[in-house]
């Protein structure tokens, strides 16, 4: 009997357990394929003698489908038509070993990957080659998107050695499509004995949850991170009868169902809880689904959403669907066909896809393939507990930033006199929370009312403490679910929204203007001067025996615009405004530095290590320039990657109390001293506060910088003793003035009065 120590089986909020990980560095190692475009005269590729006809369809391109009878064929269009075998060119066989090839077949873009013998191989549909990756493996597993909310997670694949896995503990990872692997090292849990069961890439955790044996009866899941956490948890205890199988209901999703040889369990979270799936019988009654070993399922067919549909080996087939209380039904007039492949289509129907052979000839194997739509889920439709629910822009991924919130409205229409219940489940609730608020509309109908459930998310980043907040960085998702069991109730019964805790695309940092703008269209193509003495274009890390000439500089005025003016004996900070789109948001109280772009460098900070306040060492230009390895690159030395605030972890840390403090802020004192200069600054502006923003928040602009004297040939002492000698030669003119003119006027004025008539 599938179960867990621990099953949830009543209506409550479904949370996945908090996956806390470590963070070990993963061993790399990449290797060369090998490639043979000459399949001509190979050898057909078998599927086994007692495969079942399959369909593996693309998840991006459906006109692109497997199917496997007895051999492999490529389907590359809806239309009816022959198909010829694939043929294994020889190149790639093994030492001349058998061509039977392991399913499943997976698509990747361009694509199709399967194990021949114990390789990967992978064989393009742009080209009709056939690559072999040169490493041991049973197993494959990809996760490969195209449109949706997906198409922000890389194309991954993973492949390994069932039978070596205990001796060789290392999966081969590609977050490319397949283009290139990486050898990862996975310390599995001392309770795990027997094989890997399946594996199966949860986006919404960054992980890839392991289906491993820990006994002849017990399995377990082990949740491996292939993101930045590394590292890896274990999962609740299994009790399995027989073979174990895991089917996603959406790719890269949390929903899963799992099964065995004699009950189906759902799971909303990943493997972290499950509820049994109930049968519903003609008389409306439910109970738990359980099967013989006669009658067990070989195949779960899923649309991509909530509805699914369970082929039996005793020619059974059940549709269901998933959702708090997932339940299945029997369809009574069906009898599956043991040379068909079904396949279950998004928009809600069966269809059967079946072959004739072309020849009784033993190296001919041409088929002739056709498909049928067989029994429209429609016809089963019983009537709803509701008629609709939508949620807003369900297909569209939503970007939270730290401190950002919003509001999810659902829209609920029961049917008359029905009630409206609903379960909120959080695919992650490590990353997320919400609240959720109930209101009830006006009457739309006799006995119907809108109900209208608005859901409030925000990140649980923006409640953790300063430091943290980066751990608390990836994508979940929201699910809203009514309670209507019915599998044969064909309106939607849940809506799934995702949500990356991450940087929205539109986020932007602009610079205030706190002086008018004055024409400035003489700044188009003009070109400047930057003397030697004041810019170094190796920002101090090419020695002082390296000398560089003047540069001259074409003003991008495109890009910058018209440029700051300030006047140079005045403290200057900019003040840095946080945008979306054109929408401003709010004044950024957040830590941040600036360089110029060229390496001028006669400015400085007003504030010392002392006057700041720091408790430790505080960062610099040049501490953070002269830690590259490998280049220098002002704009990636300093980021939110690598800021360490001198205020955050005091102790003993021996510094200079003078050295300068480099990091500016709205929320300090510390502000720009230019010299006397009188030039065109551009500065490179990056936030730096990890705790701020999980964006890289960058920008450019220019300063002019005006009213600084014309820089002197002389010395200064030189022009004191020129100033001084001139000062004396003034005075002795005046005396000289004084005794030759002044006096000869008094001695005129004298003898004027004596002569004065009377």
């Amino acid at each position: 009997m599938l179960g867990l120590r621990k099953i949830l089986s009543v209506p409550v909020i479904l949370l996945l357990a908090s996956l806390k990980f470590c963070r070990p560095q993963p061993r790399f190692h990449i290797w060369t394929t090998d490639t043979d475009h000459s399949p001509e005269n190979g050898t057909l590729l078998r599927c086994g003698p007692t495969s079942t006809p399959r369909i593996y369809q693309h998840p991006c391109r459906p006109e692109v489908a497997i199917h496997c009878n007895g051999y492999a064929y490529l389907k590359l269009s809806l239309n009816n038509e022959v198909l010829e075998a694939l043929q294994i060119p020889e190149g790639l066989r093994q030492n001349g070993g058998f061509s039977e090839v392991a399913e499943p077949f997976l698509f990747c873009n361009d694509l199709v990957f399967f194990v021949l013998g114990t390789d990967l191989v992978y064989y393009d549909l742009a080209n009709g080659s056939f690559t072999r990756v040169p490493d041991a493996a049973t197993n494959v597993q990809t996760s490969c998107c195209c449109s949706g909310w997906c198409e922000i997670v890389d194309d991954l694949l993973v492949f390994w050695r069932i039978d070596l896995i205990r001796q060789r503990p290392y999966f081969h990872f590609s977050d490319d499509g397949g283009m290139s692997f990486h050898r990862r090292h996975i310390t599995l849990p001392d309770s795990v004995t027997g094989y890997i069961e399946s594996a199966q890439f949860l986006h919404s955790h960054e992980s890839l949850a392991l289906l491993m044996r820990t006994g002849s009866d017990q399995a377990r899941f082990y949740y491996y991170s292939y993101g930045s956490k590394g590292g890896g948890l274990d999962g609740l205890d299994i009790n399995v009868d027989g073979a174990l199988h895991t089917t996603l209901l959406k790719d890269g999703c949390c929903e899963m169902l799992l099964w065995d040889d004699e009950n189906i369990v759902y799971s909303a979270d990943g493997g972290q809880a499950f509820i049994p799936v109930d049968e519903l019988s003609e008389s409306d009654s439910q109970a738990v689904f359980t099967y013989s070993y006669q009658e067990r399922p070989f195949e779960i067919l899923t649309n991509g959403g909530d509805t699914f549909a369970v082929l039996t080996h005793g020619g059974d087939l059940f549709l269901g669907k998933a959702g708090i209380s997932p339940s299945l039904f029997k369809v009574s007039d069906f009898s599956v066909s043991p040379s068909a492949a079904y396949q279950l289509s998004p928009e809600g129907y069966m269809a059967a896809w079946s072959s004739t052979n072309m020849s009784q000839s033993s190296t001919d194997q041409r088929i002739f393939i056709s498909s049928e739509i067989l029994y429209p889920l429609e016809d089963y439709a019983h009537a709803c507990k509701h008629q609709s629910l939508t949620i807003d822009q369900p297909d569209i991924v939503h970007y939270l930033d730290i401190g950002m919130t919003m509001t999810l409205n659902v829209k609920y229409l029961p049917e008359p006199w029905m009630e409206d219940n609903f379960i909120v489940s959080v695919g992650n609730p490590d990353i997320l929370r919400v609240q959720t608020n109930l209101s009830v509309g006006d009457m739309v109908d006799k006995g119907v009312r809108e109900t209208i459930l608005m859901v409030g998310v925000s990140l649980v980043a923006s409640g953790l403490p300063m430091g943290q907040r980066e751990s608390a960085r990836g994508m979940s998702s929201v699910i809203v679910s009514t309670l209507d069991p019915d599998p044969m109730c064909m309106a939607s019964t849940s809506k799934t929204t995702h949500i990356v805790a991450g940087c929205p695309s539109n986020k932007n940092v602009r610079i205030r203007r706190t002086s008018p703008v004055t024409d400035c269209e003489s700044m188009k193509n003009h070109i400047y001067t930057i003397p030697r003495e004041v810019h170094d274009p190796y920002f101090g890390q090419a020695g002082t025996e390296v000398h560089w000439p003047d540069r001259e500089i074409t003003y991008d005025y495109w890009k910058l615009g018209c440029p700051h003016k300030t006047y140079h004996g005045f403290p200057y900070k900019p003040i840095l405004e946080l945008y979306e789109d054109d929408t401003f948001l709010e004044v950024i109280a957040a830590d941040y530095v600036l360089i110029e772009a060229y390496g001028v460098h006669n400015y400085d900070f007003s504030q010392t290590a002392e006057m700041a306040g720091c408790l430790s060492t505080p960062q610099s230009w040049p501490f953070m320039l002269s830690a590259q390895e490998d280049t220098i690159e002002p704009h990636t030395a300093w980021t939110r990657e690598n800021y360490v605030s001198c205020f955050s972890n005091g102790g003993n840390d021996d510094f200079h109390l003078s050295q300068p403090y480099q990091v500016l802020s709205n929320n300090t004192d510390n502000q720009i001293i230019f010299s006397q200069y009188n030039g065109i600054y551009i500065f490179n502006v990056t936030v730096v506060d990890p705790d701020y923003s999980f964006c890289q928040l960058r920008t450019q602009y220019a300063v002019e910088v005006f009213g600084g004297f014309p820089e002197s040939g002389l010395p200064p002492m030189n022009i004191i003793l020129y100033i001084c000698g001139f000062g004396l030669v003034l005075l002795a003119v005046f005396y000289v003035v004084d005794i030759l003119f002044l006096r000869n006027k008094e001695d005129q004025f004298e003898n004027t009065k004596d002569s004065f008539p009377y």
